[in-house]
């Protein structure tokens, strides 16, 4: 299995929790626990609310509606602290997801950075075997899906 960095499994538990948490509220809504949204005004401007905001994704049903714009403006909730058992799955998919992605983002750098060695506008031979052994390592980690 592979062993993810913190950046993405803290990228993997937000997303998690944004799921479960819209997830929860909708069915909130759908039990009449929650009216819905269209019903109430943004709490921060006072337009009509689009979303139910959450500061904390842990506590799924403290929200407060907000339009679009303030639900931009107030930026990311606090992601999940611990995924449960049954959510492993979609983690590790996230997880993987973001990997690859940084993968593919390091990948280009390496190739401009290689290109730039053998212009030797850039570091020593060593240094380019280095890069080219790091680029090797991504493409196969890519083409393998070793994630």
């Amino acid at each position: 299995m592979h062993k993810y960095s913190d950046e993405v499994k803290d990228w993997a538990r937000y997303k998690v929790g944004m799921g479960l948490a819209a997830s929860e509220v909708c069915k909130a809504v759908r039990r009449g626990d929650l009216l819905p949204v269209t019903d109430f005004s943004c709490v921060d401007c006072g337009k009509p609310a689009k979303n139910y905001e959450h500061r904390d994704y842990n506590k799924p049903l403290d929200v407060v509606p907000v339009c679009r714009s303030c639900n931009r403006f107030r930026g990311a909730g606090i992601s999940l602290f611990i995924v449960k058992k049954k959510h492993e799955k979609k983690f590790n998919n996230f997880c993987r997801i973001k990997q690859q992605k940084n993968d593919k983002s390091r990948l280009k750098e390496l190739e401009l950075e290689i290109f730039l060695c053998k212009l030797n506008l850039m570091r020593s031979e060593k240094t380019l075997t280095i890069l080219l052994e790091e680029e090797l390592d991504i493409k196969v980690n890519l083409m393998n899906g070793k994630y």
